[in-house]
């Protein structure tokens, strides 16, 4: 609950955030900006990668009651990340500008040469930004570990003000807004970073620095980074290397387009990243301590709740989205209503594997699992290169995505059976697939009767944002619930309104 209330909060902010930044940028300098920030964010898989290992580290140890191995998990995960933060900066300020000055920058690319200071100067800000989030990695880890998701929350929320901040100060001072607005990223990353060292400082005995000479936990936690990053290097690769391609072959603009679609497909995941938070510790703890009842209970409920929880915010979306973005950033491009629509789509799909995933990983055996399926998810930036070669226009890099998600799911599913032989297909399909397809039909066949058949736009748009999810959560009751789910939802209510 409390992080639903980070996610609303933040997603209010940073949707405003958006829109004046597009406004005081305009759409080339905001094409840019995500063009440069694509090429730097496509490291984005270390810091997601070290933070799952770490925090599987961490919630083990806490299964286990072991407070020593909790510190040592802690100055190790401070080493390798101040390691890796020297090998990205000398990475990215030598290839990396290479990458950009050569191949993305006219008449290579479709970013203007007139803007290459601006390119640069945006390109060193992002990179630094970057570093900062790897070093607050140890930190976030040891908050999501002990579940403490209150400062988790305010640290959030106030990350998001201070972007909005700098956003609304574009445009006061002198300077070139593009290369501003990289600067005050830039301070508030260095801030965010400085919150997150206190918290976890004064709240947790483990997070003080200590020598470590134990070969076995670096190798440990290396190794079981090392597949997980391939995985996360998958993930980041089907945005981000979509967002190069665009600029490449179709520059800027298509890249707005694109970045507009990105910003609404972040802000609904993060309906569901706050399940995958909330349900990855107890998930990763119920295993080390053998509960495999209760593990098997989380797995259900955690695809449920991911599946009916972004059901219910994809769907009016996808029918009102005209209207939403229109009212949200003005005249917008066809294109960006497209690829909203397609990334509701591709959200659902790829959010699945989550509980997959977080069961998998708890167990610690990941070479196979992130070698197939995130092989075959790497092939989408194979399949979109190719498509775009022989002319397909930019959406084709859409289908593609939903191809491959889909694939890469029934994959994940073979996984998952091969490491835990009890797990049923036919009970999957029978409790989550079949359920999950009938609610989206009937919803679905709700928000379009609406919106065709209500002529005046405000009045269309609040009845399908309020009757779609109202229809979800009575399917849900009635269809995607089973008896025992029902009944413990029921006694929560009465618990909640009895401390009431």
């Amino acid at each position: 609950m409390i992080l639903f209330v980070r996610v609303v909060v933040t997603m209010v902010i940073n949707l405003y955030a958006v829109r004046v930044v597009l406004k005081a940028l305009g759409v080339e300098d905001y094409g840019i900006l995500n063009a440069i920030a694509g090429v730097v964010l496509t490291s984005t898989f270390l810091s997601s990668t070290l933070t799952v290992a770490i925090q599987r580290f961490y919630s083990y140890a806490i299964g286990k009651h072991e407070e020593r191995r909790m510190r040592e998990i802690f100055s190790s995960s401070v080493n390798i990340v101040l390691l890796l933060s020297v090998l990205v900066l000398v990475l990215f300020e030598t290839v990396g500008v290479w990458f950009v000055t050569t191949h993305m920058m006219e008449p290579a690319g479709k970013i203007p040469v007139e803007r290459l200071n601006a390119t640069l100067w945006i390109f060193h800000f992002t990179l630094l930004s970057f570093v900062f989030t790897l070093l607050q990695i140890p930190y976030t880890a040891a908050i999501f570990a002990h579940e403490d998701m209150k400062h988790y929350t305010v640290i959030s929320i106030l990350d998001y003000t201070g972007r909005l901040v700098v956003a609304c100060l574009i445009g006061k001072t002198m300077a070139d807004g593009l290369i501003f607005y990289g600067a005050g990223l830039l301070v508030v990353a260095a801030l965010v970073y400085l919150l997150y060292v206190f918290v976890a400082r004064h709240r947790y005995a483990e997070c003080h620095y200590q020598r470590v000479t134990t070969k076995e936990l670096y190798r440990d936690l290396l190794s079981f980074s090392g597949w997980t990053m391939y995985g996360a290097m998958a993930g980041v690769g089907i945005v981000q290397g979509t967002n190069i391609l665009l600029t490449i072959f179709y520059g800027p603009l298509a890249v707005a387009s694109y970045a507009i679609a990105n910003l609404v497909y972040n802000s609904a995941n993060s309906l569901c990243n706050c399940v995958v938070l909330a349900f990855r510790p107890a998930m990763v703890k119920s295993y080390a301590q053998r509960q495999d009842n209760y593990l098997w209970r989380l797995f259900n409920a955690n695809n449920k709740l991911i599946m009916y929880l972004l059901m219910s915010v994809a769907v009016p979306l996808m029918t009102e989205m005209r209207t939403l973005l229109h009212w949200w950033l003005g005249d917008i491009s066809e294109d960006a209503i497209l690829f909203a629509r397609l990334m509701m789509i591709m959200m659902v799909v790829l959010a699945m594997h989550h509980p997959i995933t977080t069961l998998i990983e708890s167990t610690g055996r990941v070479k196979r699992y992130h070698v197939v399926v995130d092989t075959l998810t790497l092939s989408t930036l194979l399949i979109t290169w190719t498509m775009f070669r022989l002319g397909m226009p930019a959406y084709g890099a859409f289908v593609s995505m939903i191809f491959v998600c889909i694939m890469a799911h029934v994959v994940r599913l073979i996984s998952l059976k091969k490491v835990y032989p009890a797990f049923s297909y036919a009970t999957y399909a029978r409790t989550i697939v079949l359920p999950g397809l009938f609610i989206t039909v009937c919803t679905a066949a709700v928000a379009l009767l609406l919106h065709y058949t209500i002529a005046n736009t405000v009045l269309r748009f609040v009845a399908v944002m309020v009757a779609s999810p109202l229809v979800t959560l009575q399917l849900v009751w009635l269809a995607g619930l089973n008896s025992n789910e029902r009944t413990m939802f029921g006694k929560f209510i009465r618990n909640y309104n009895h401390k009431q």
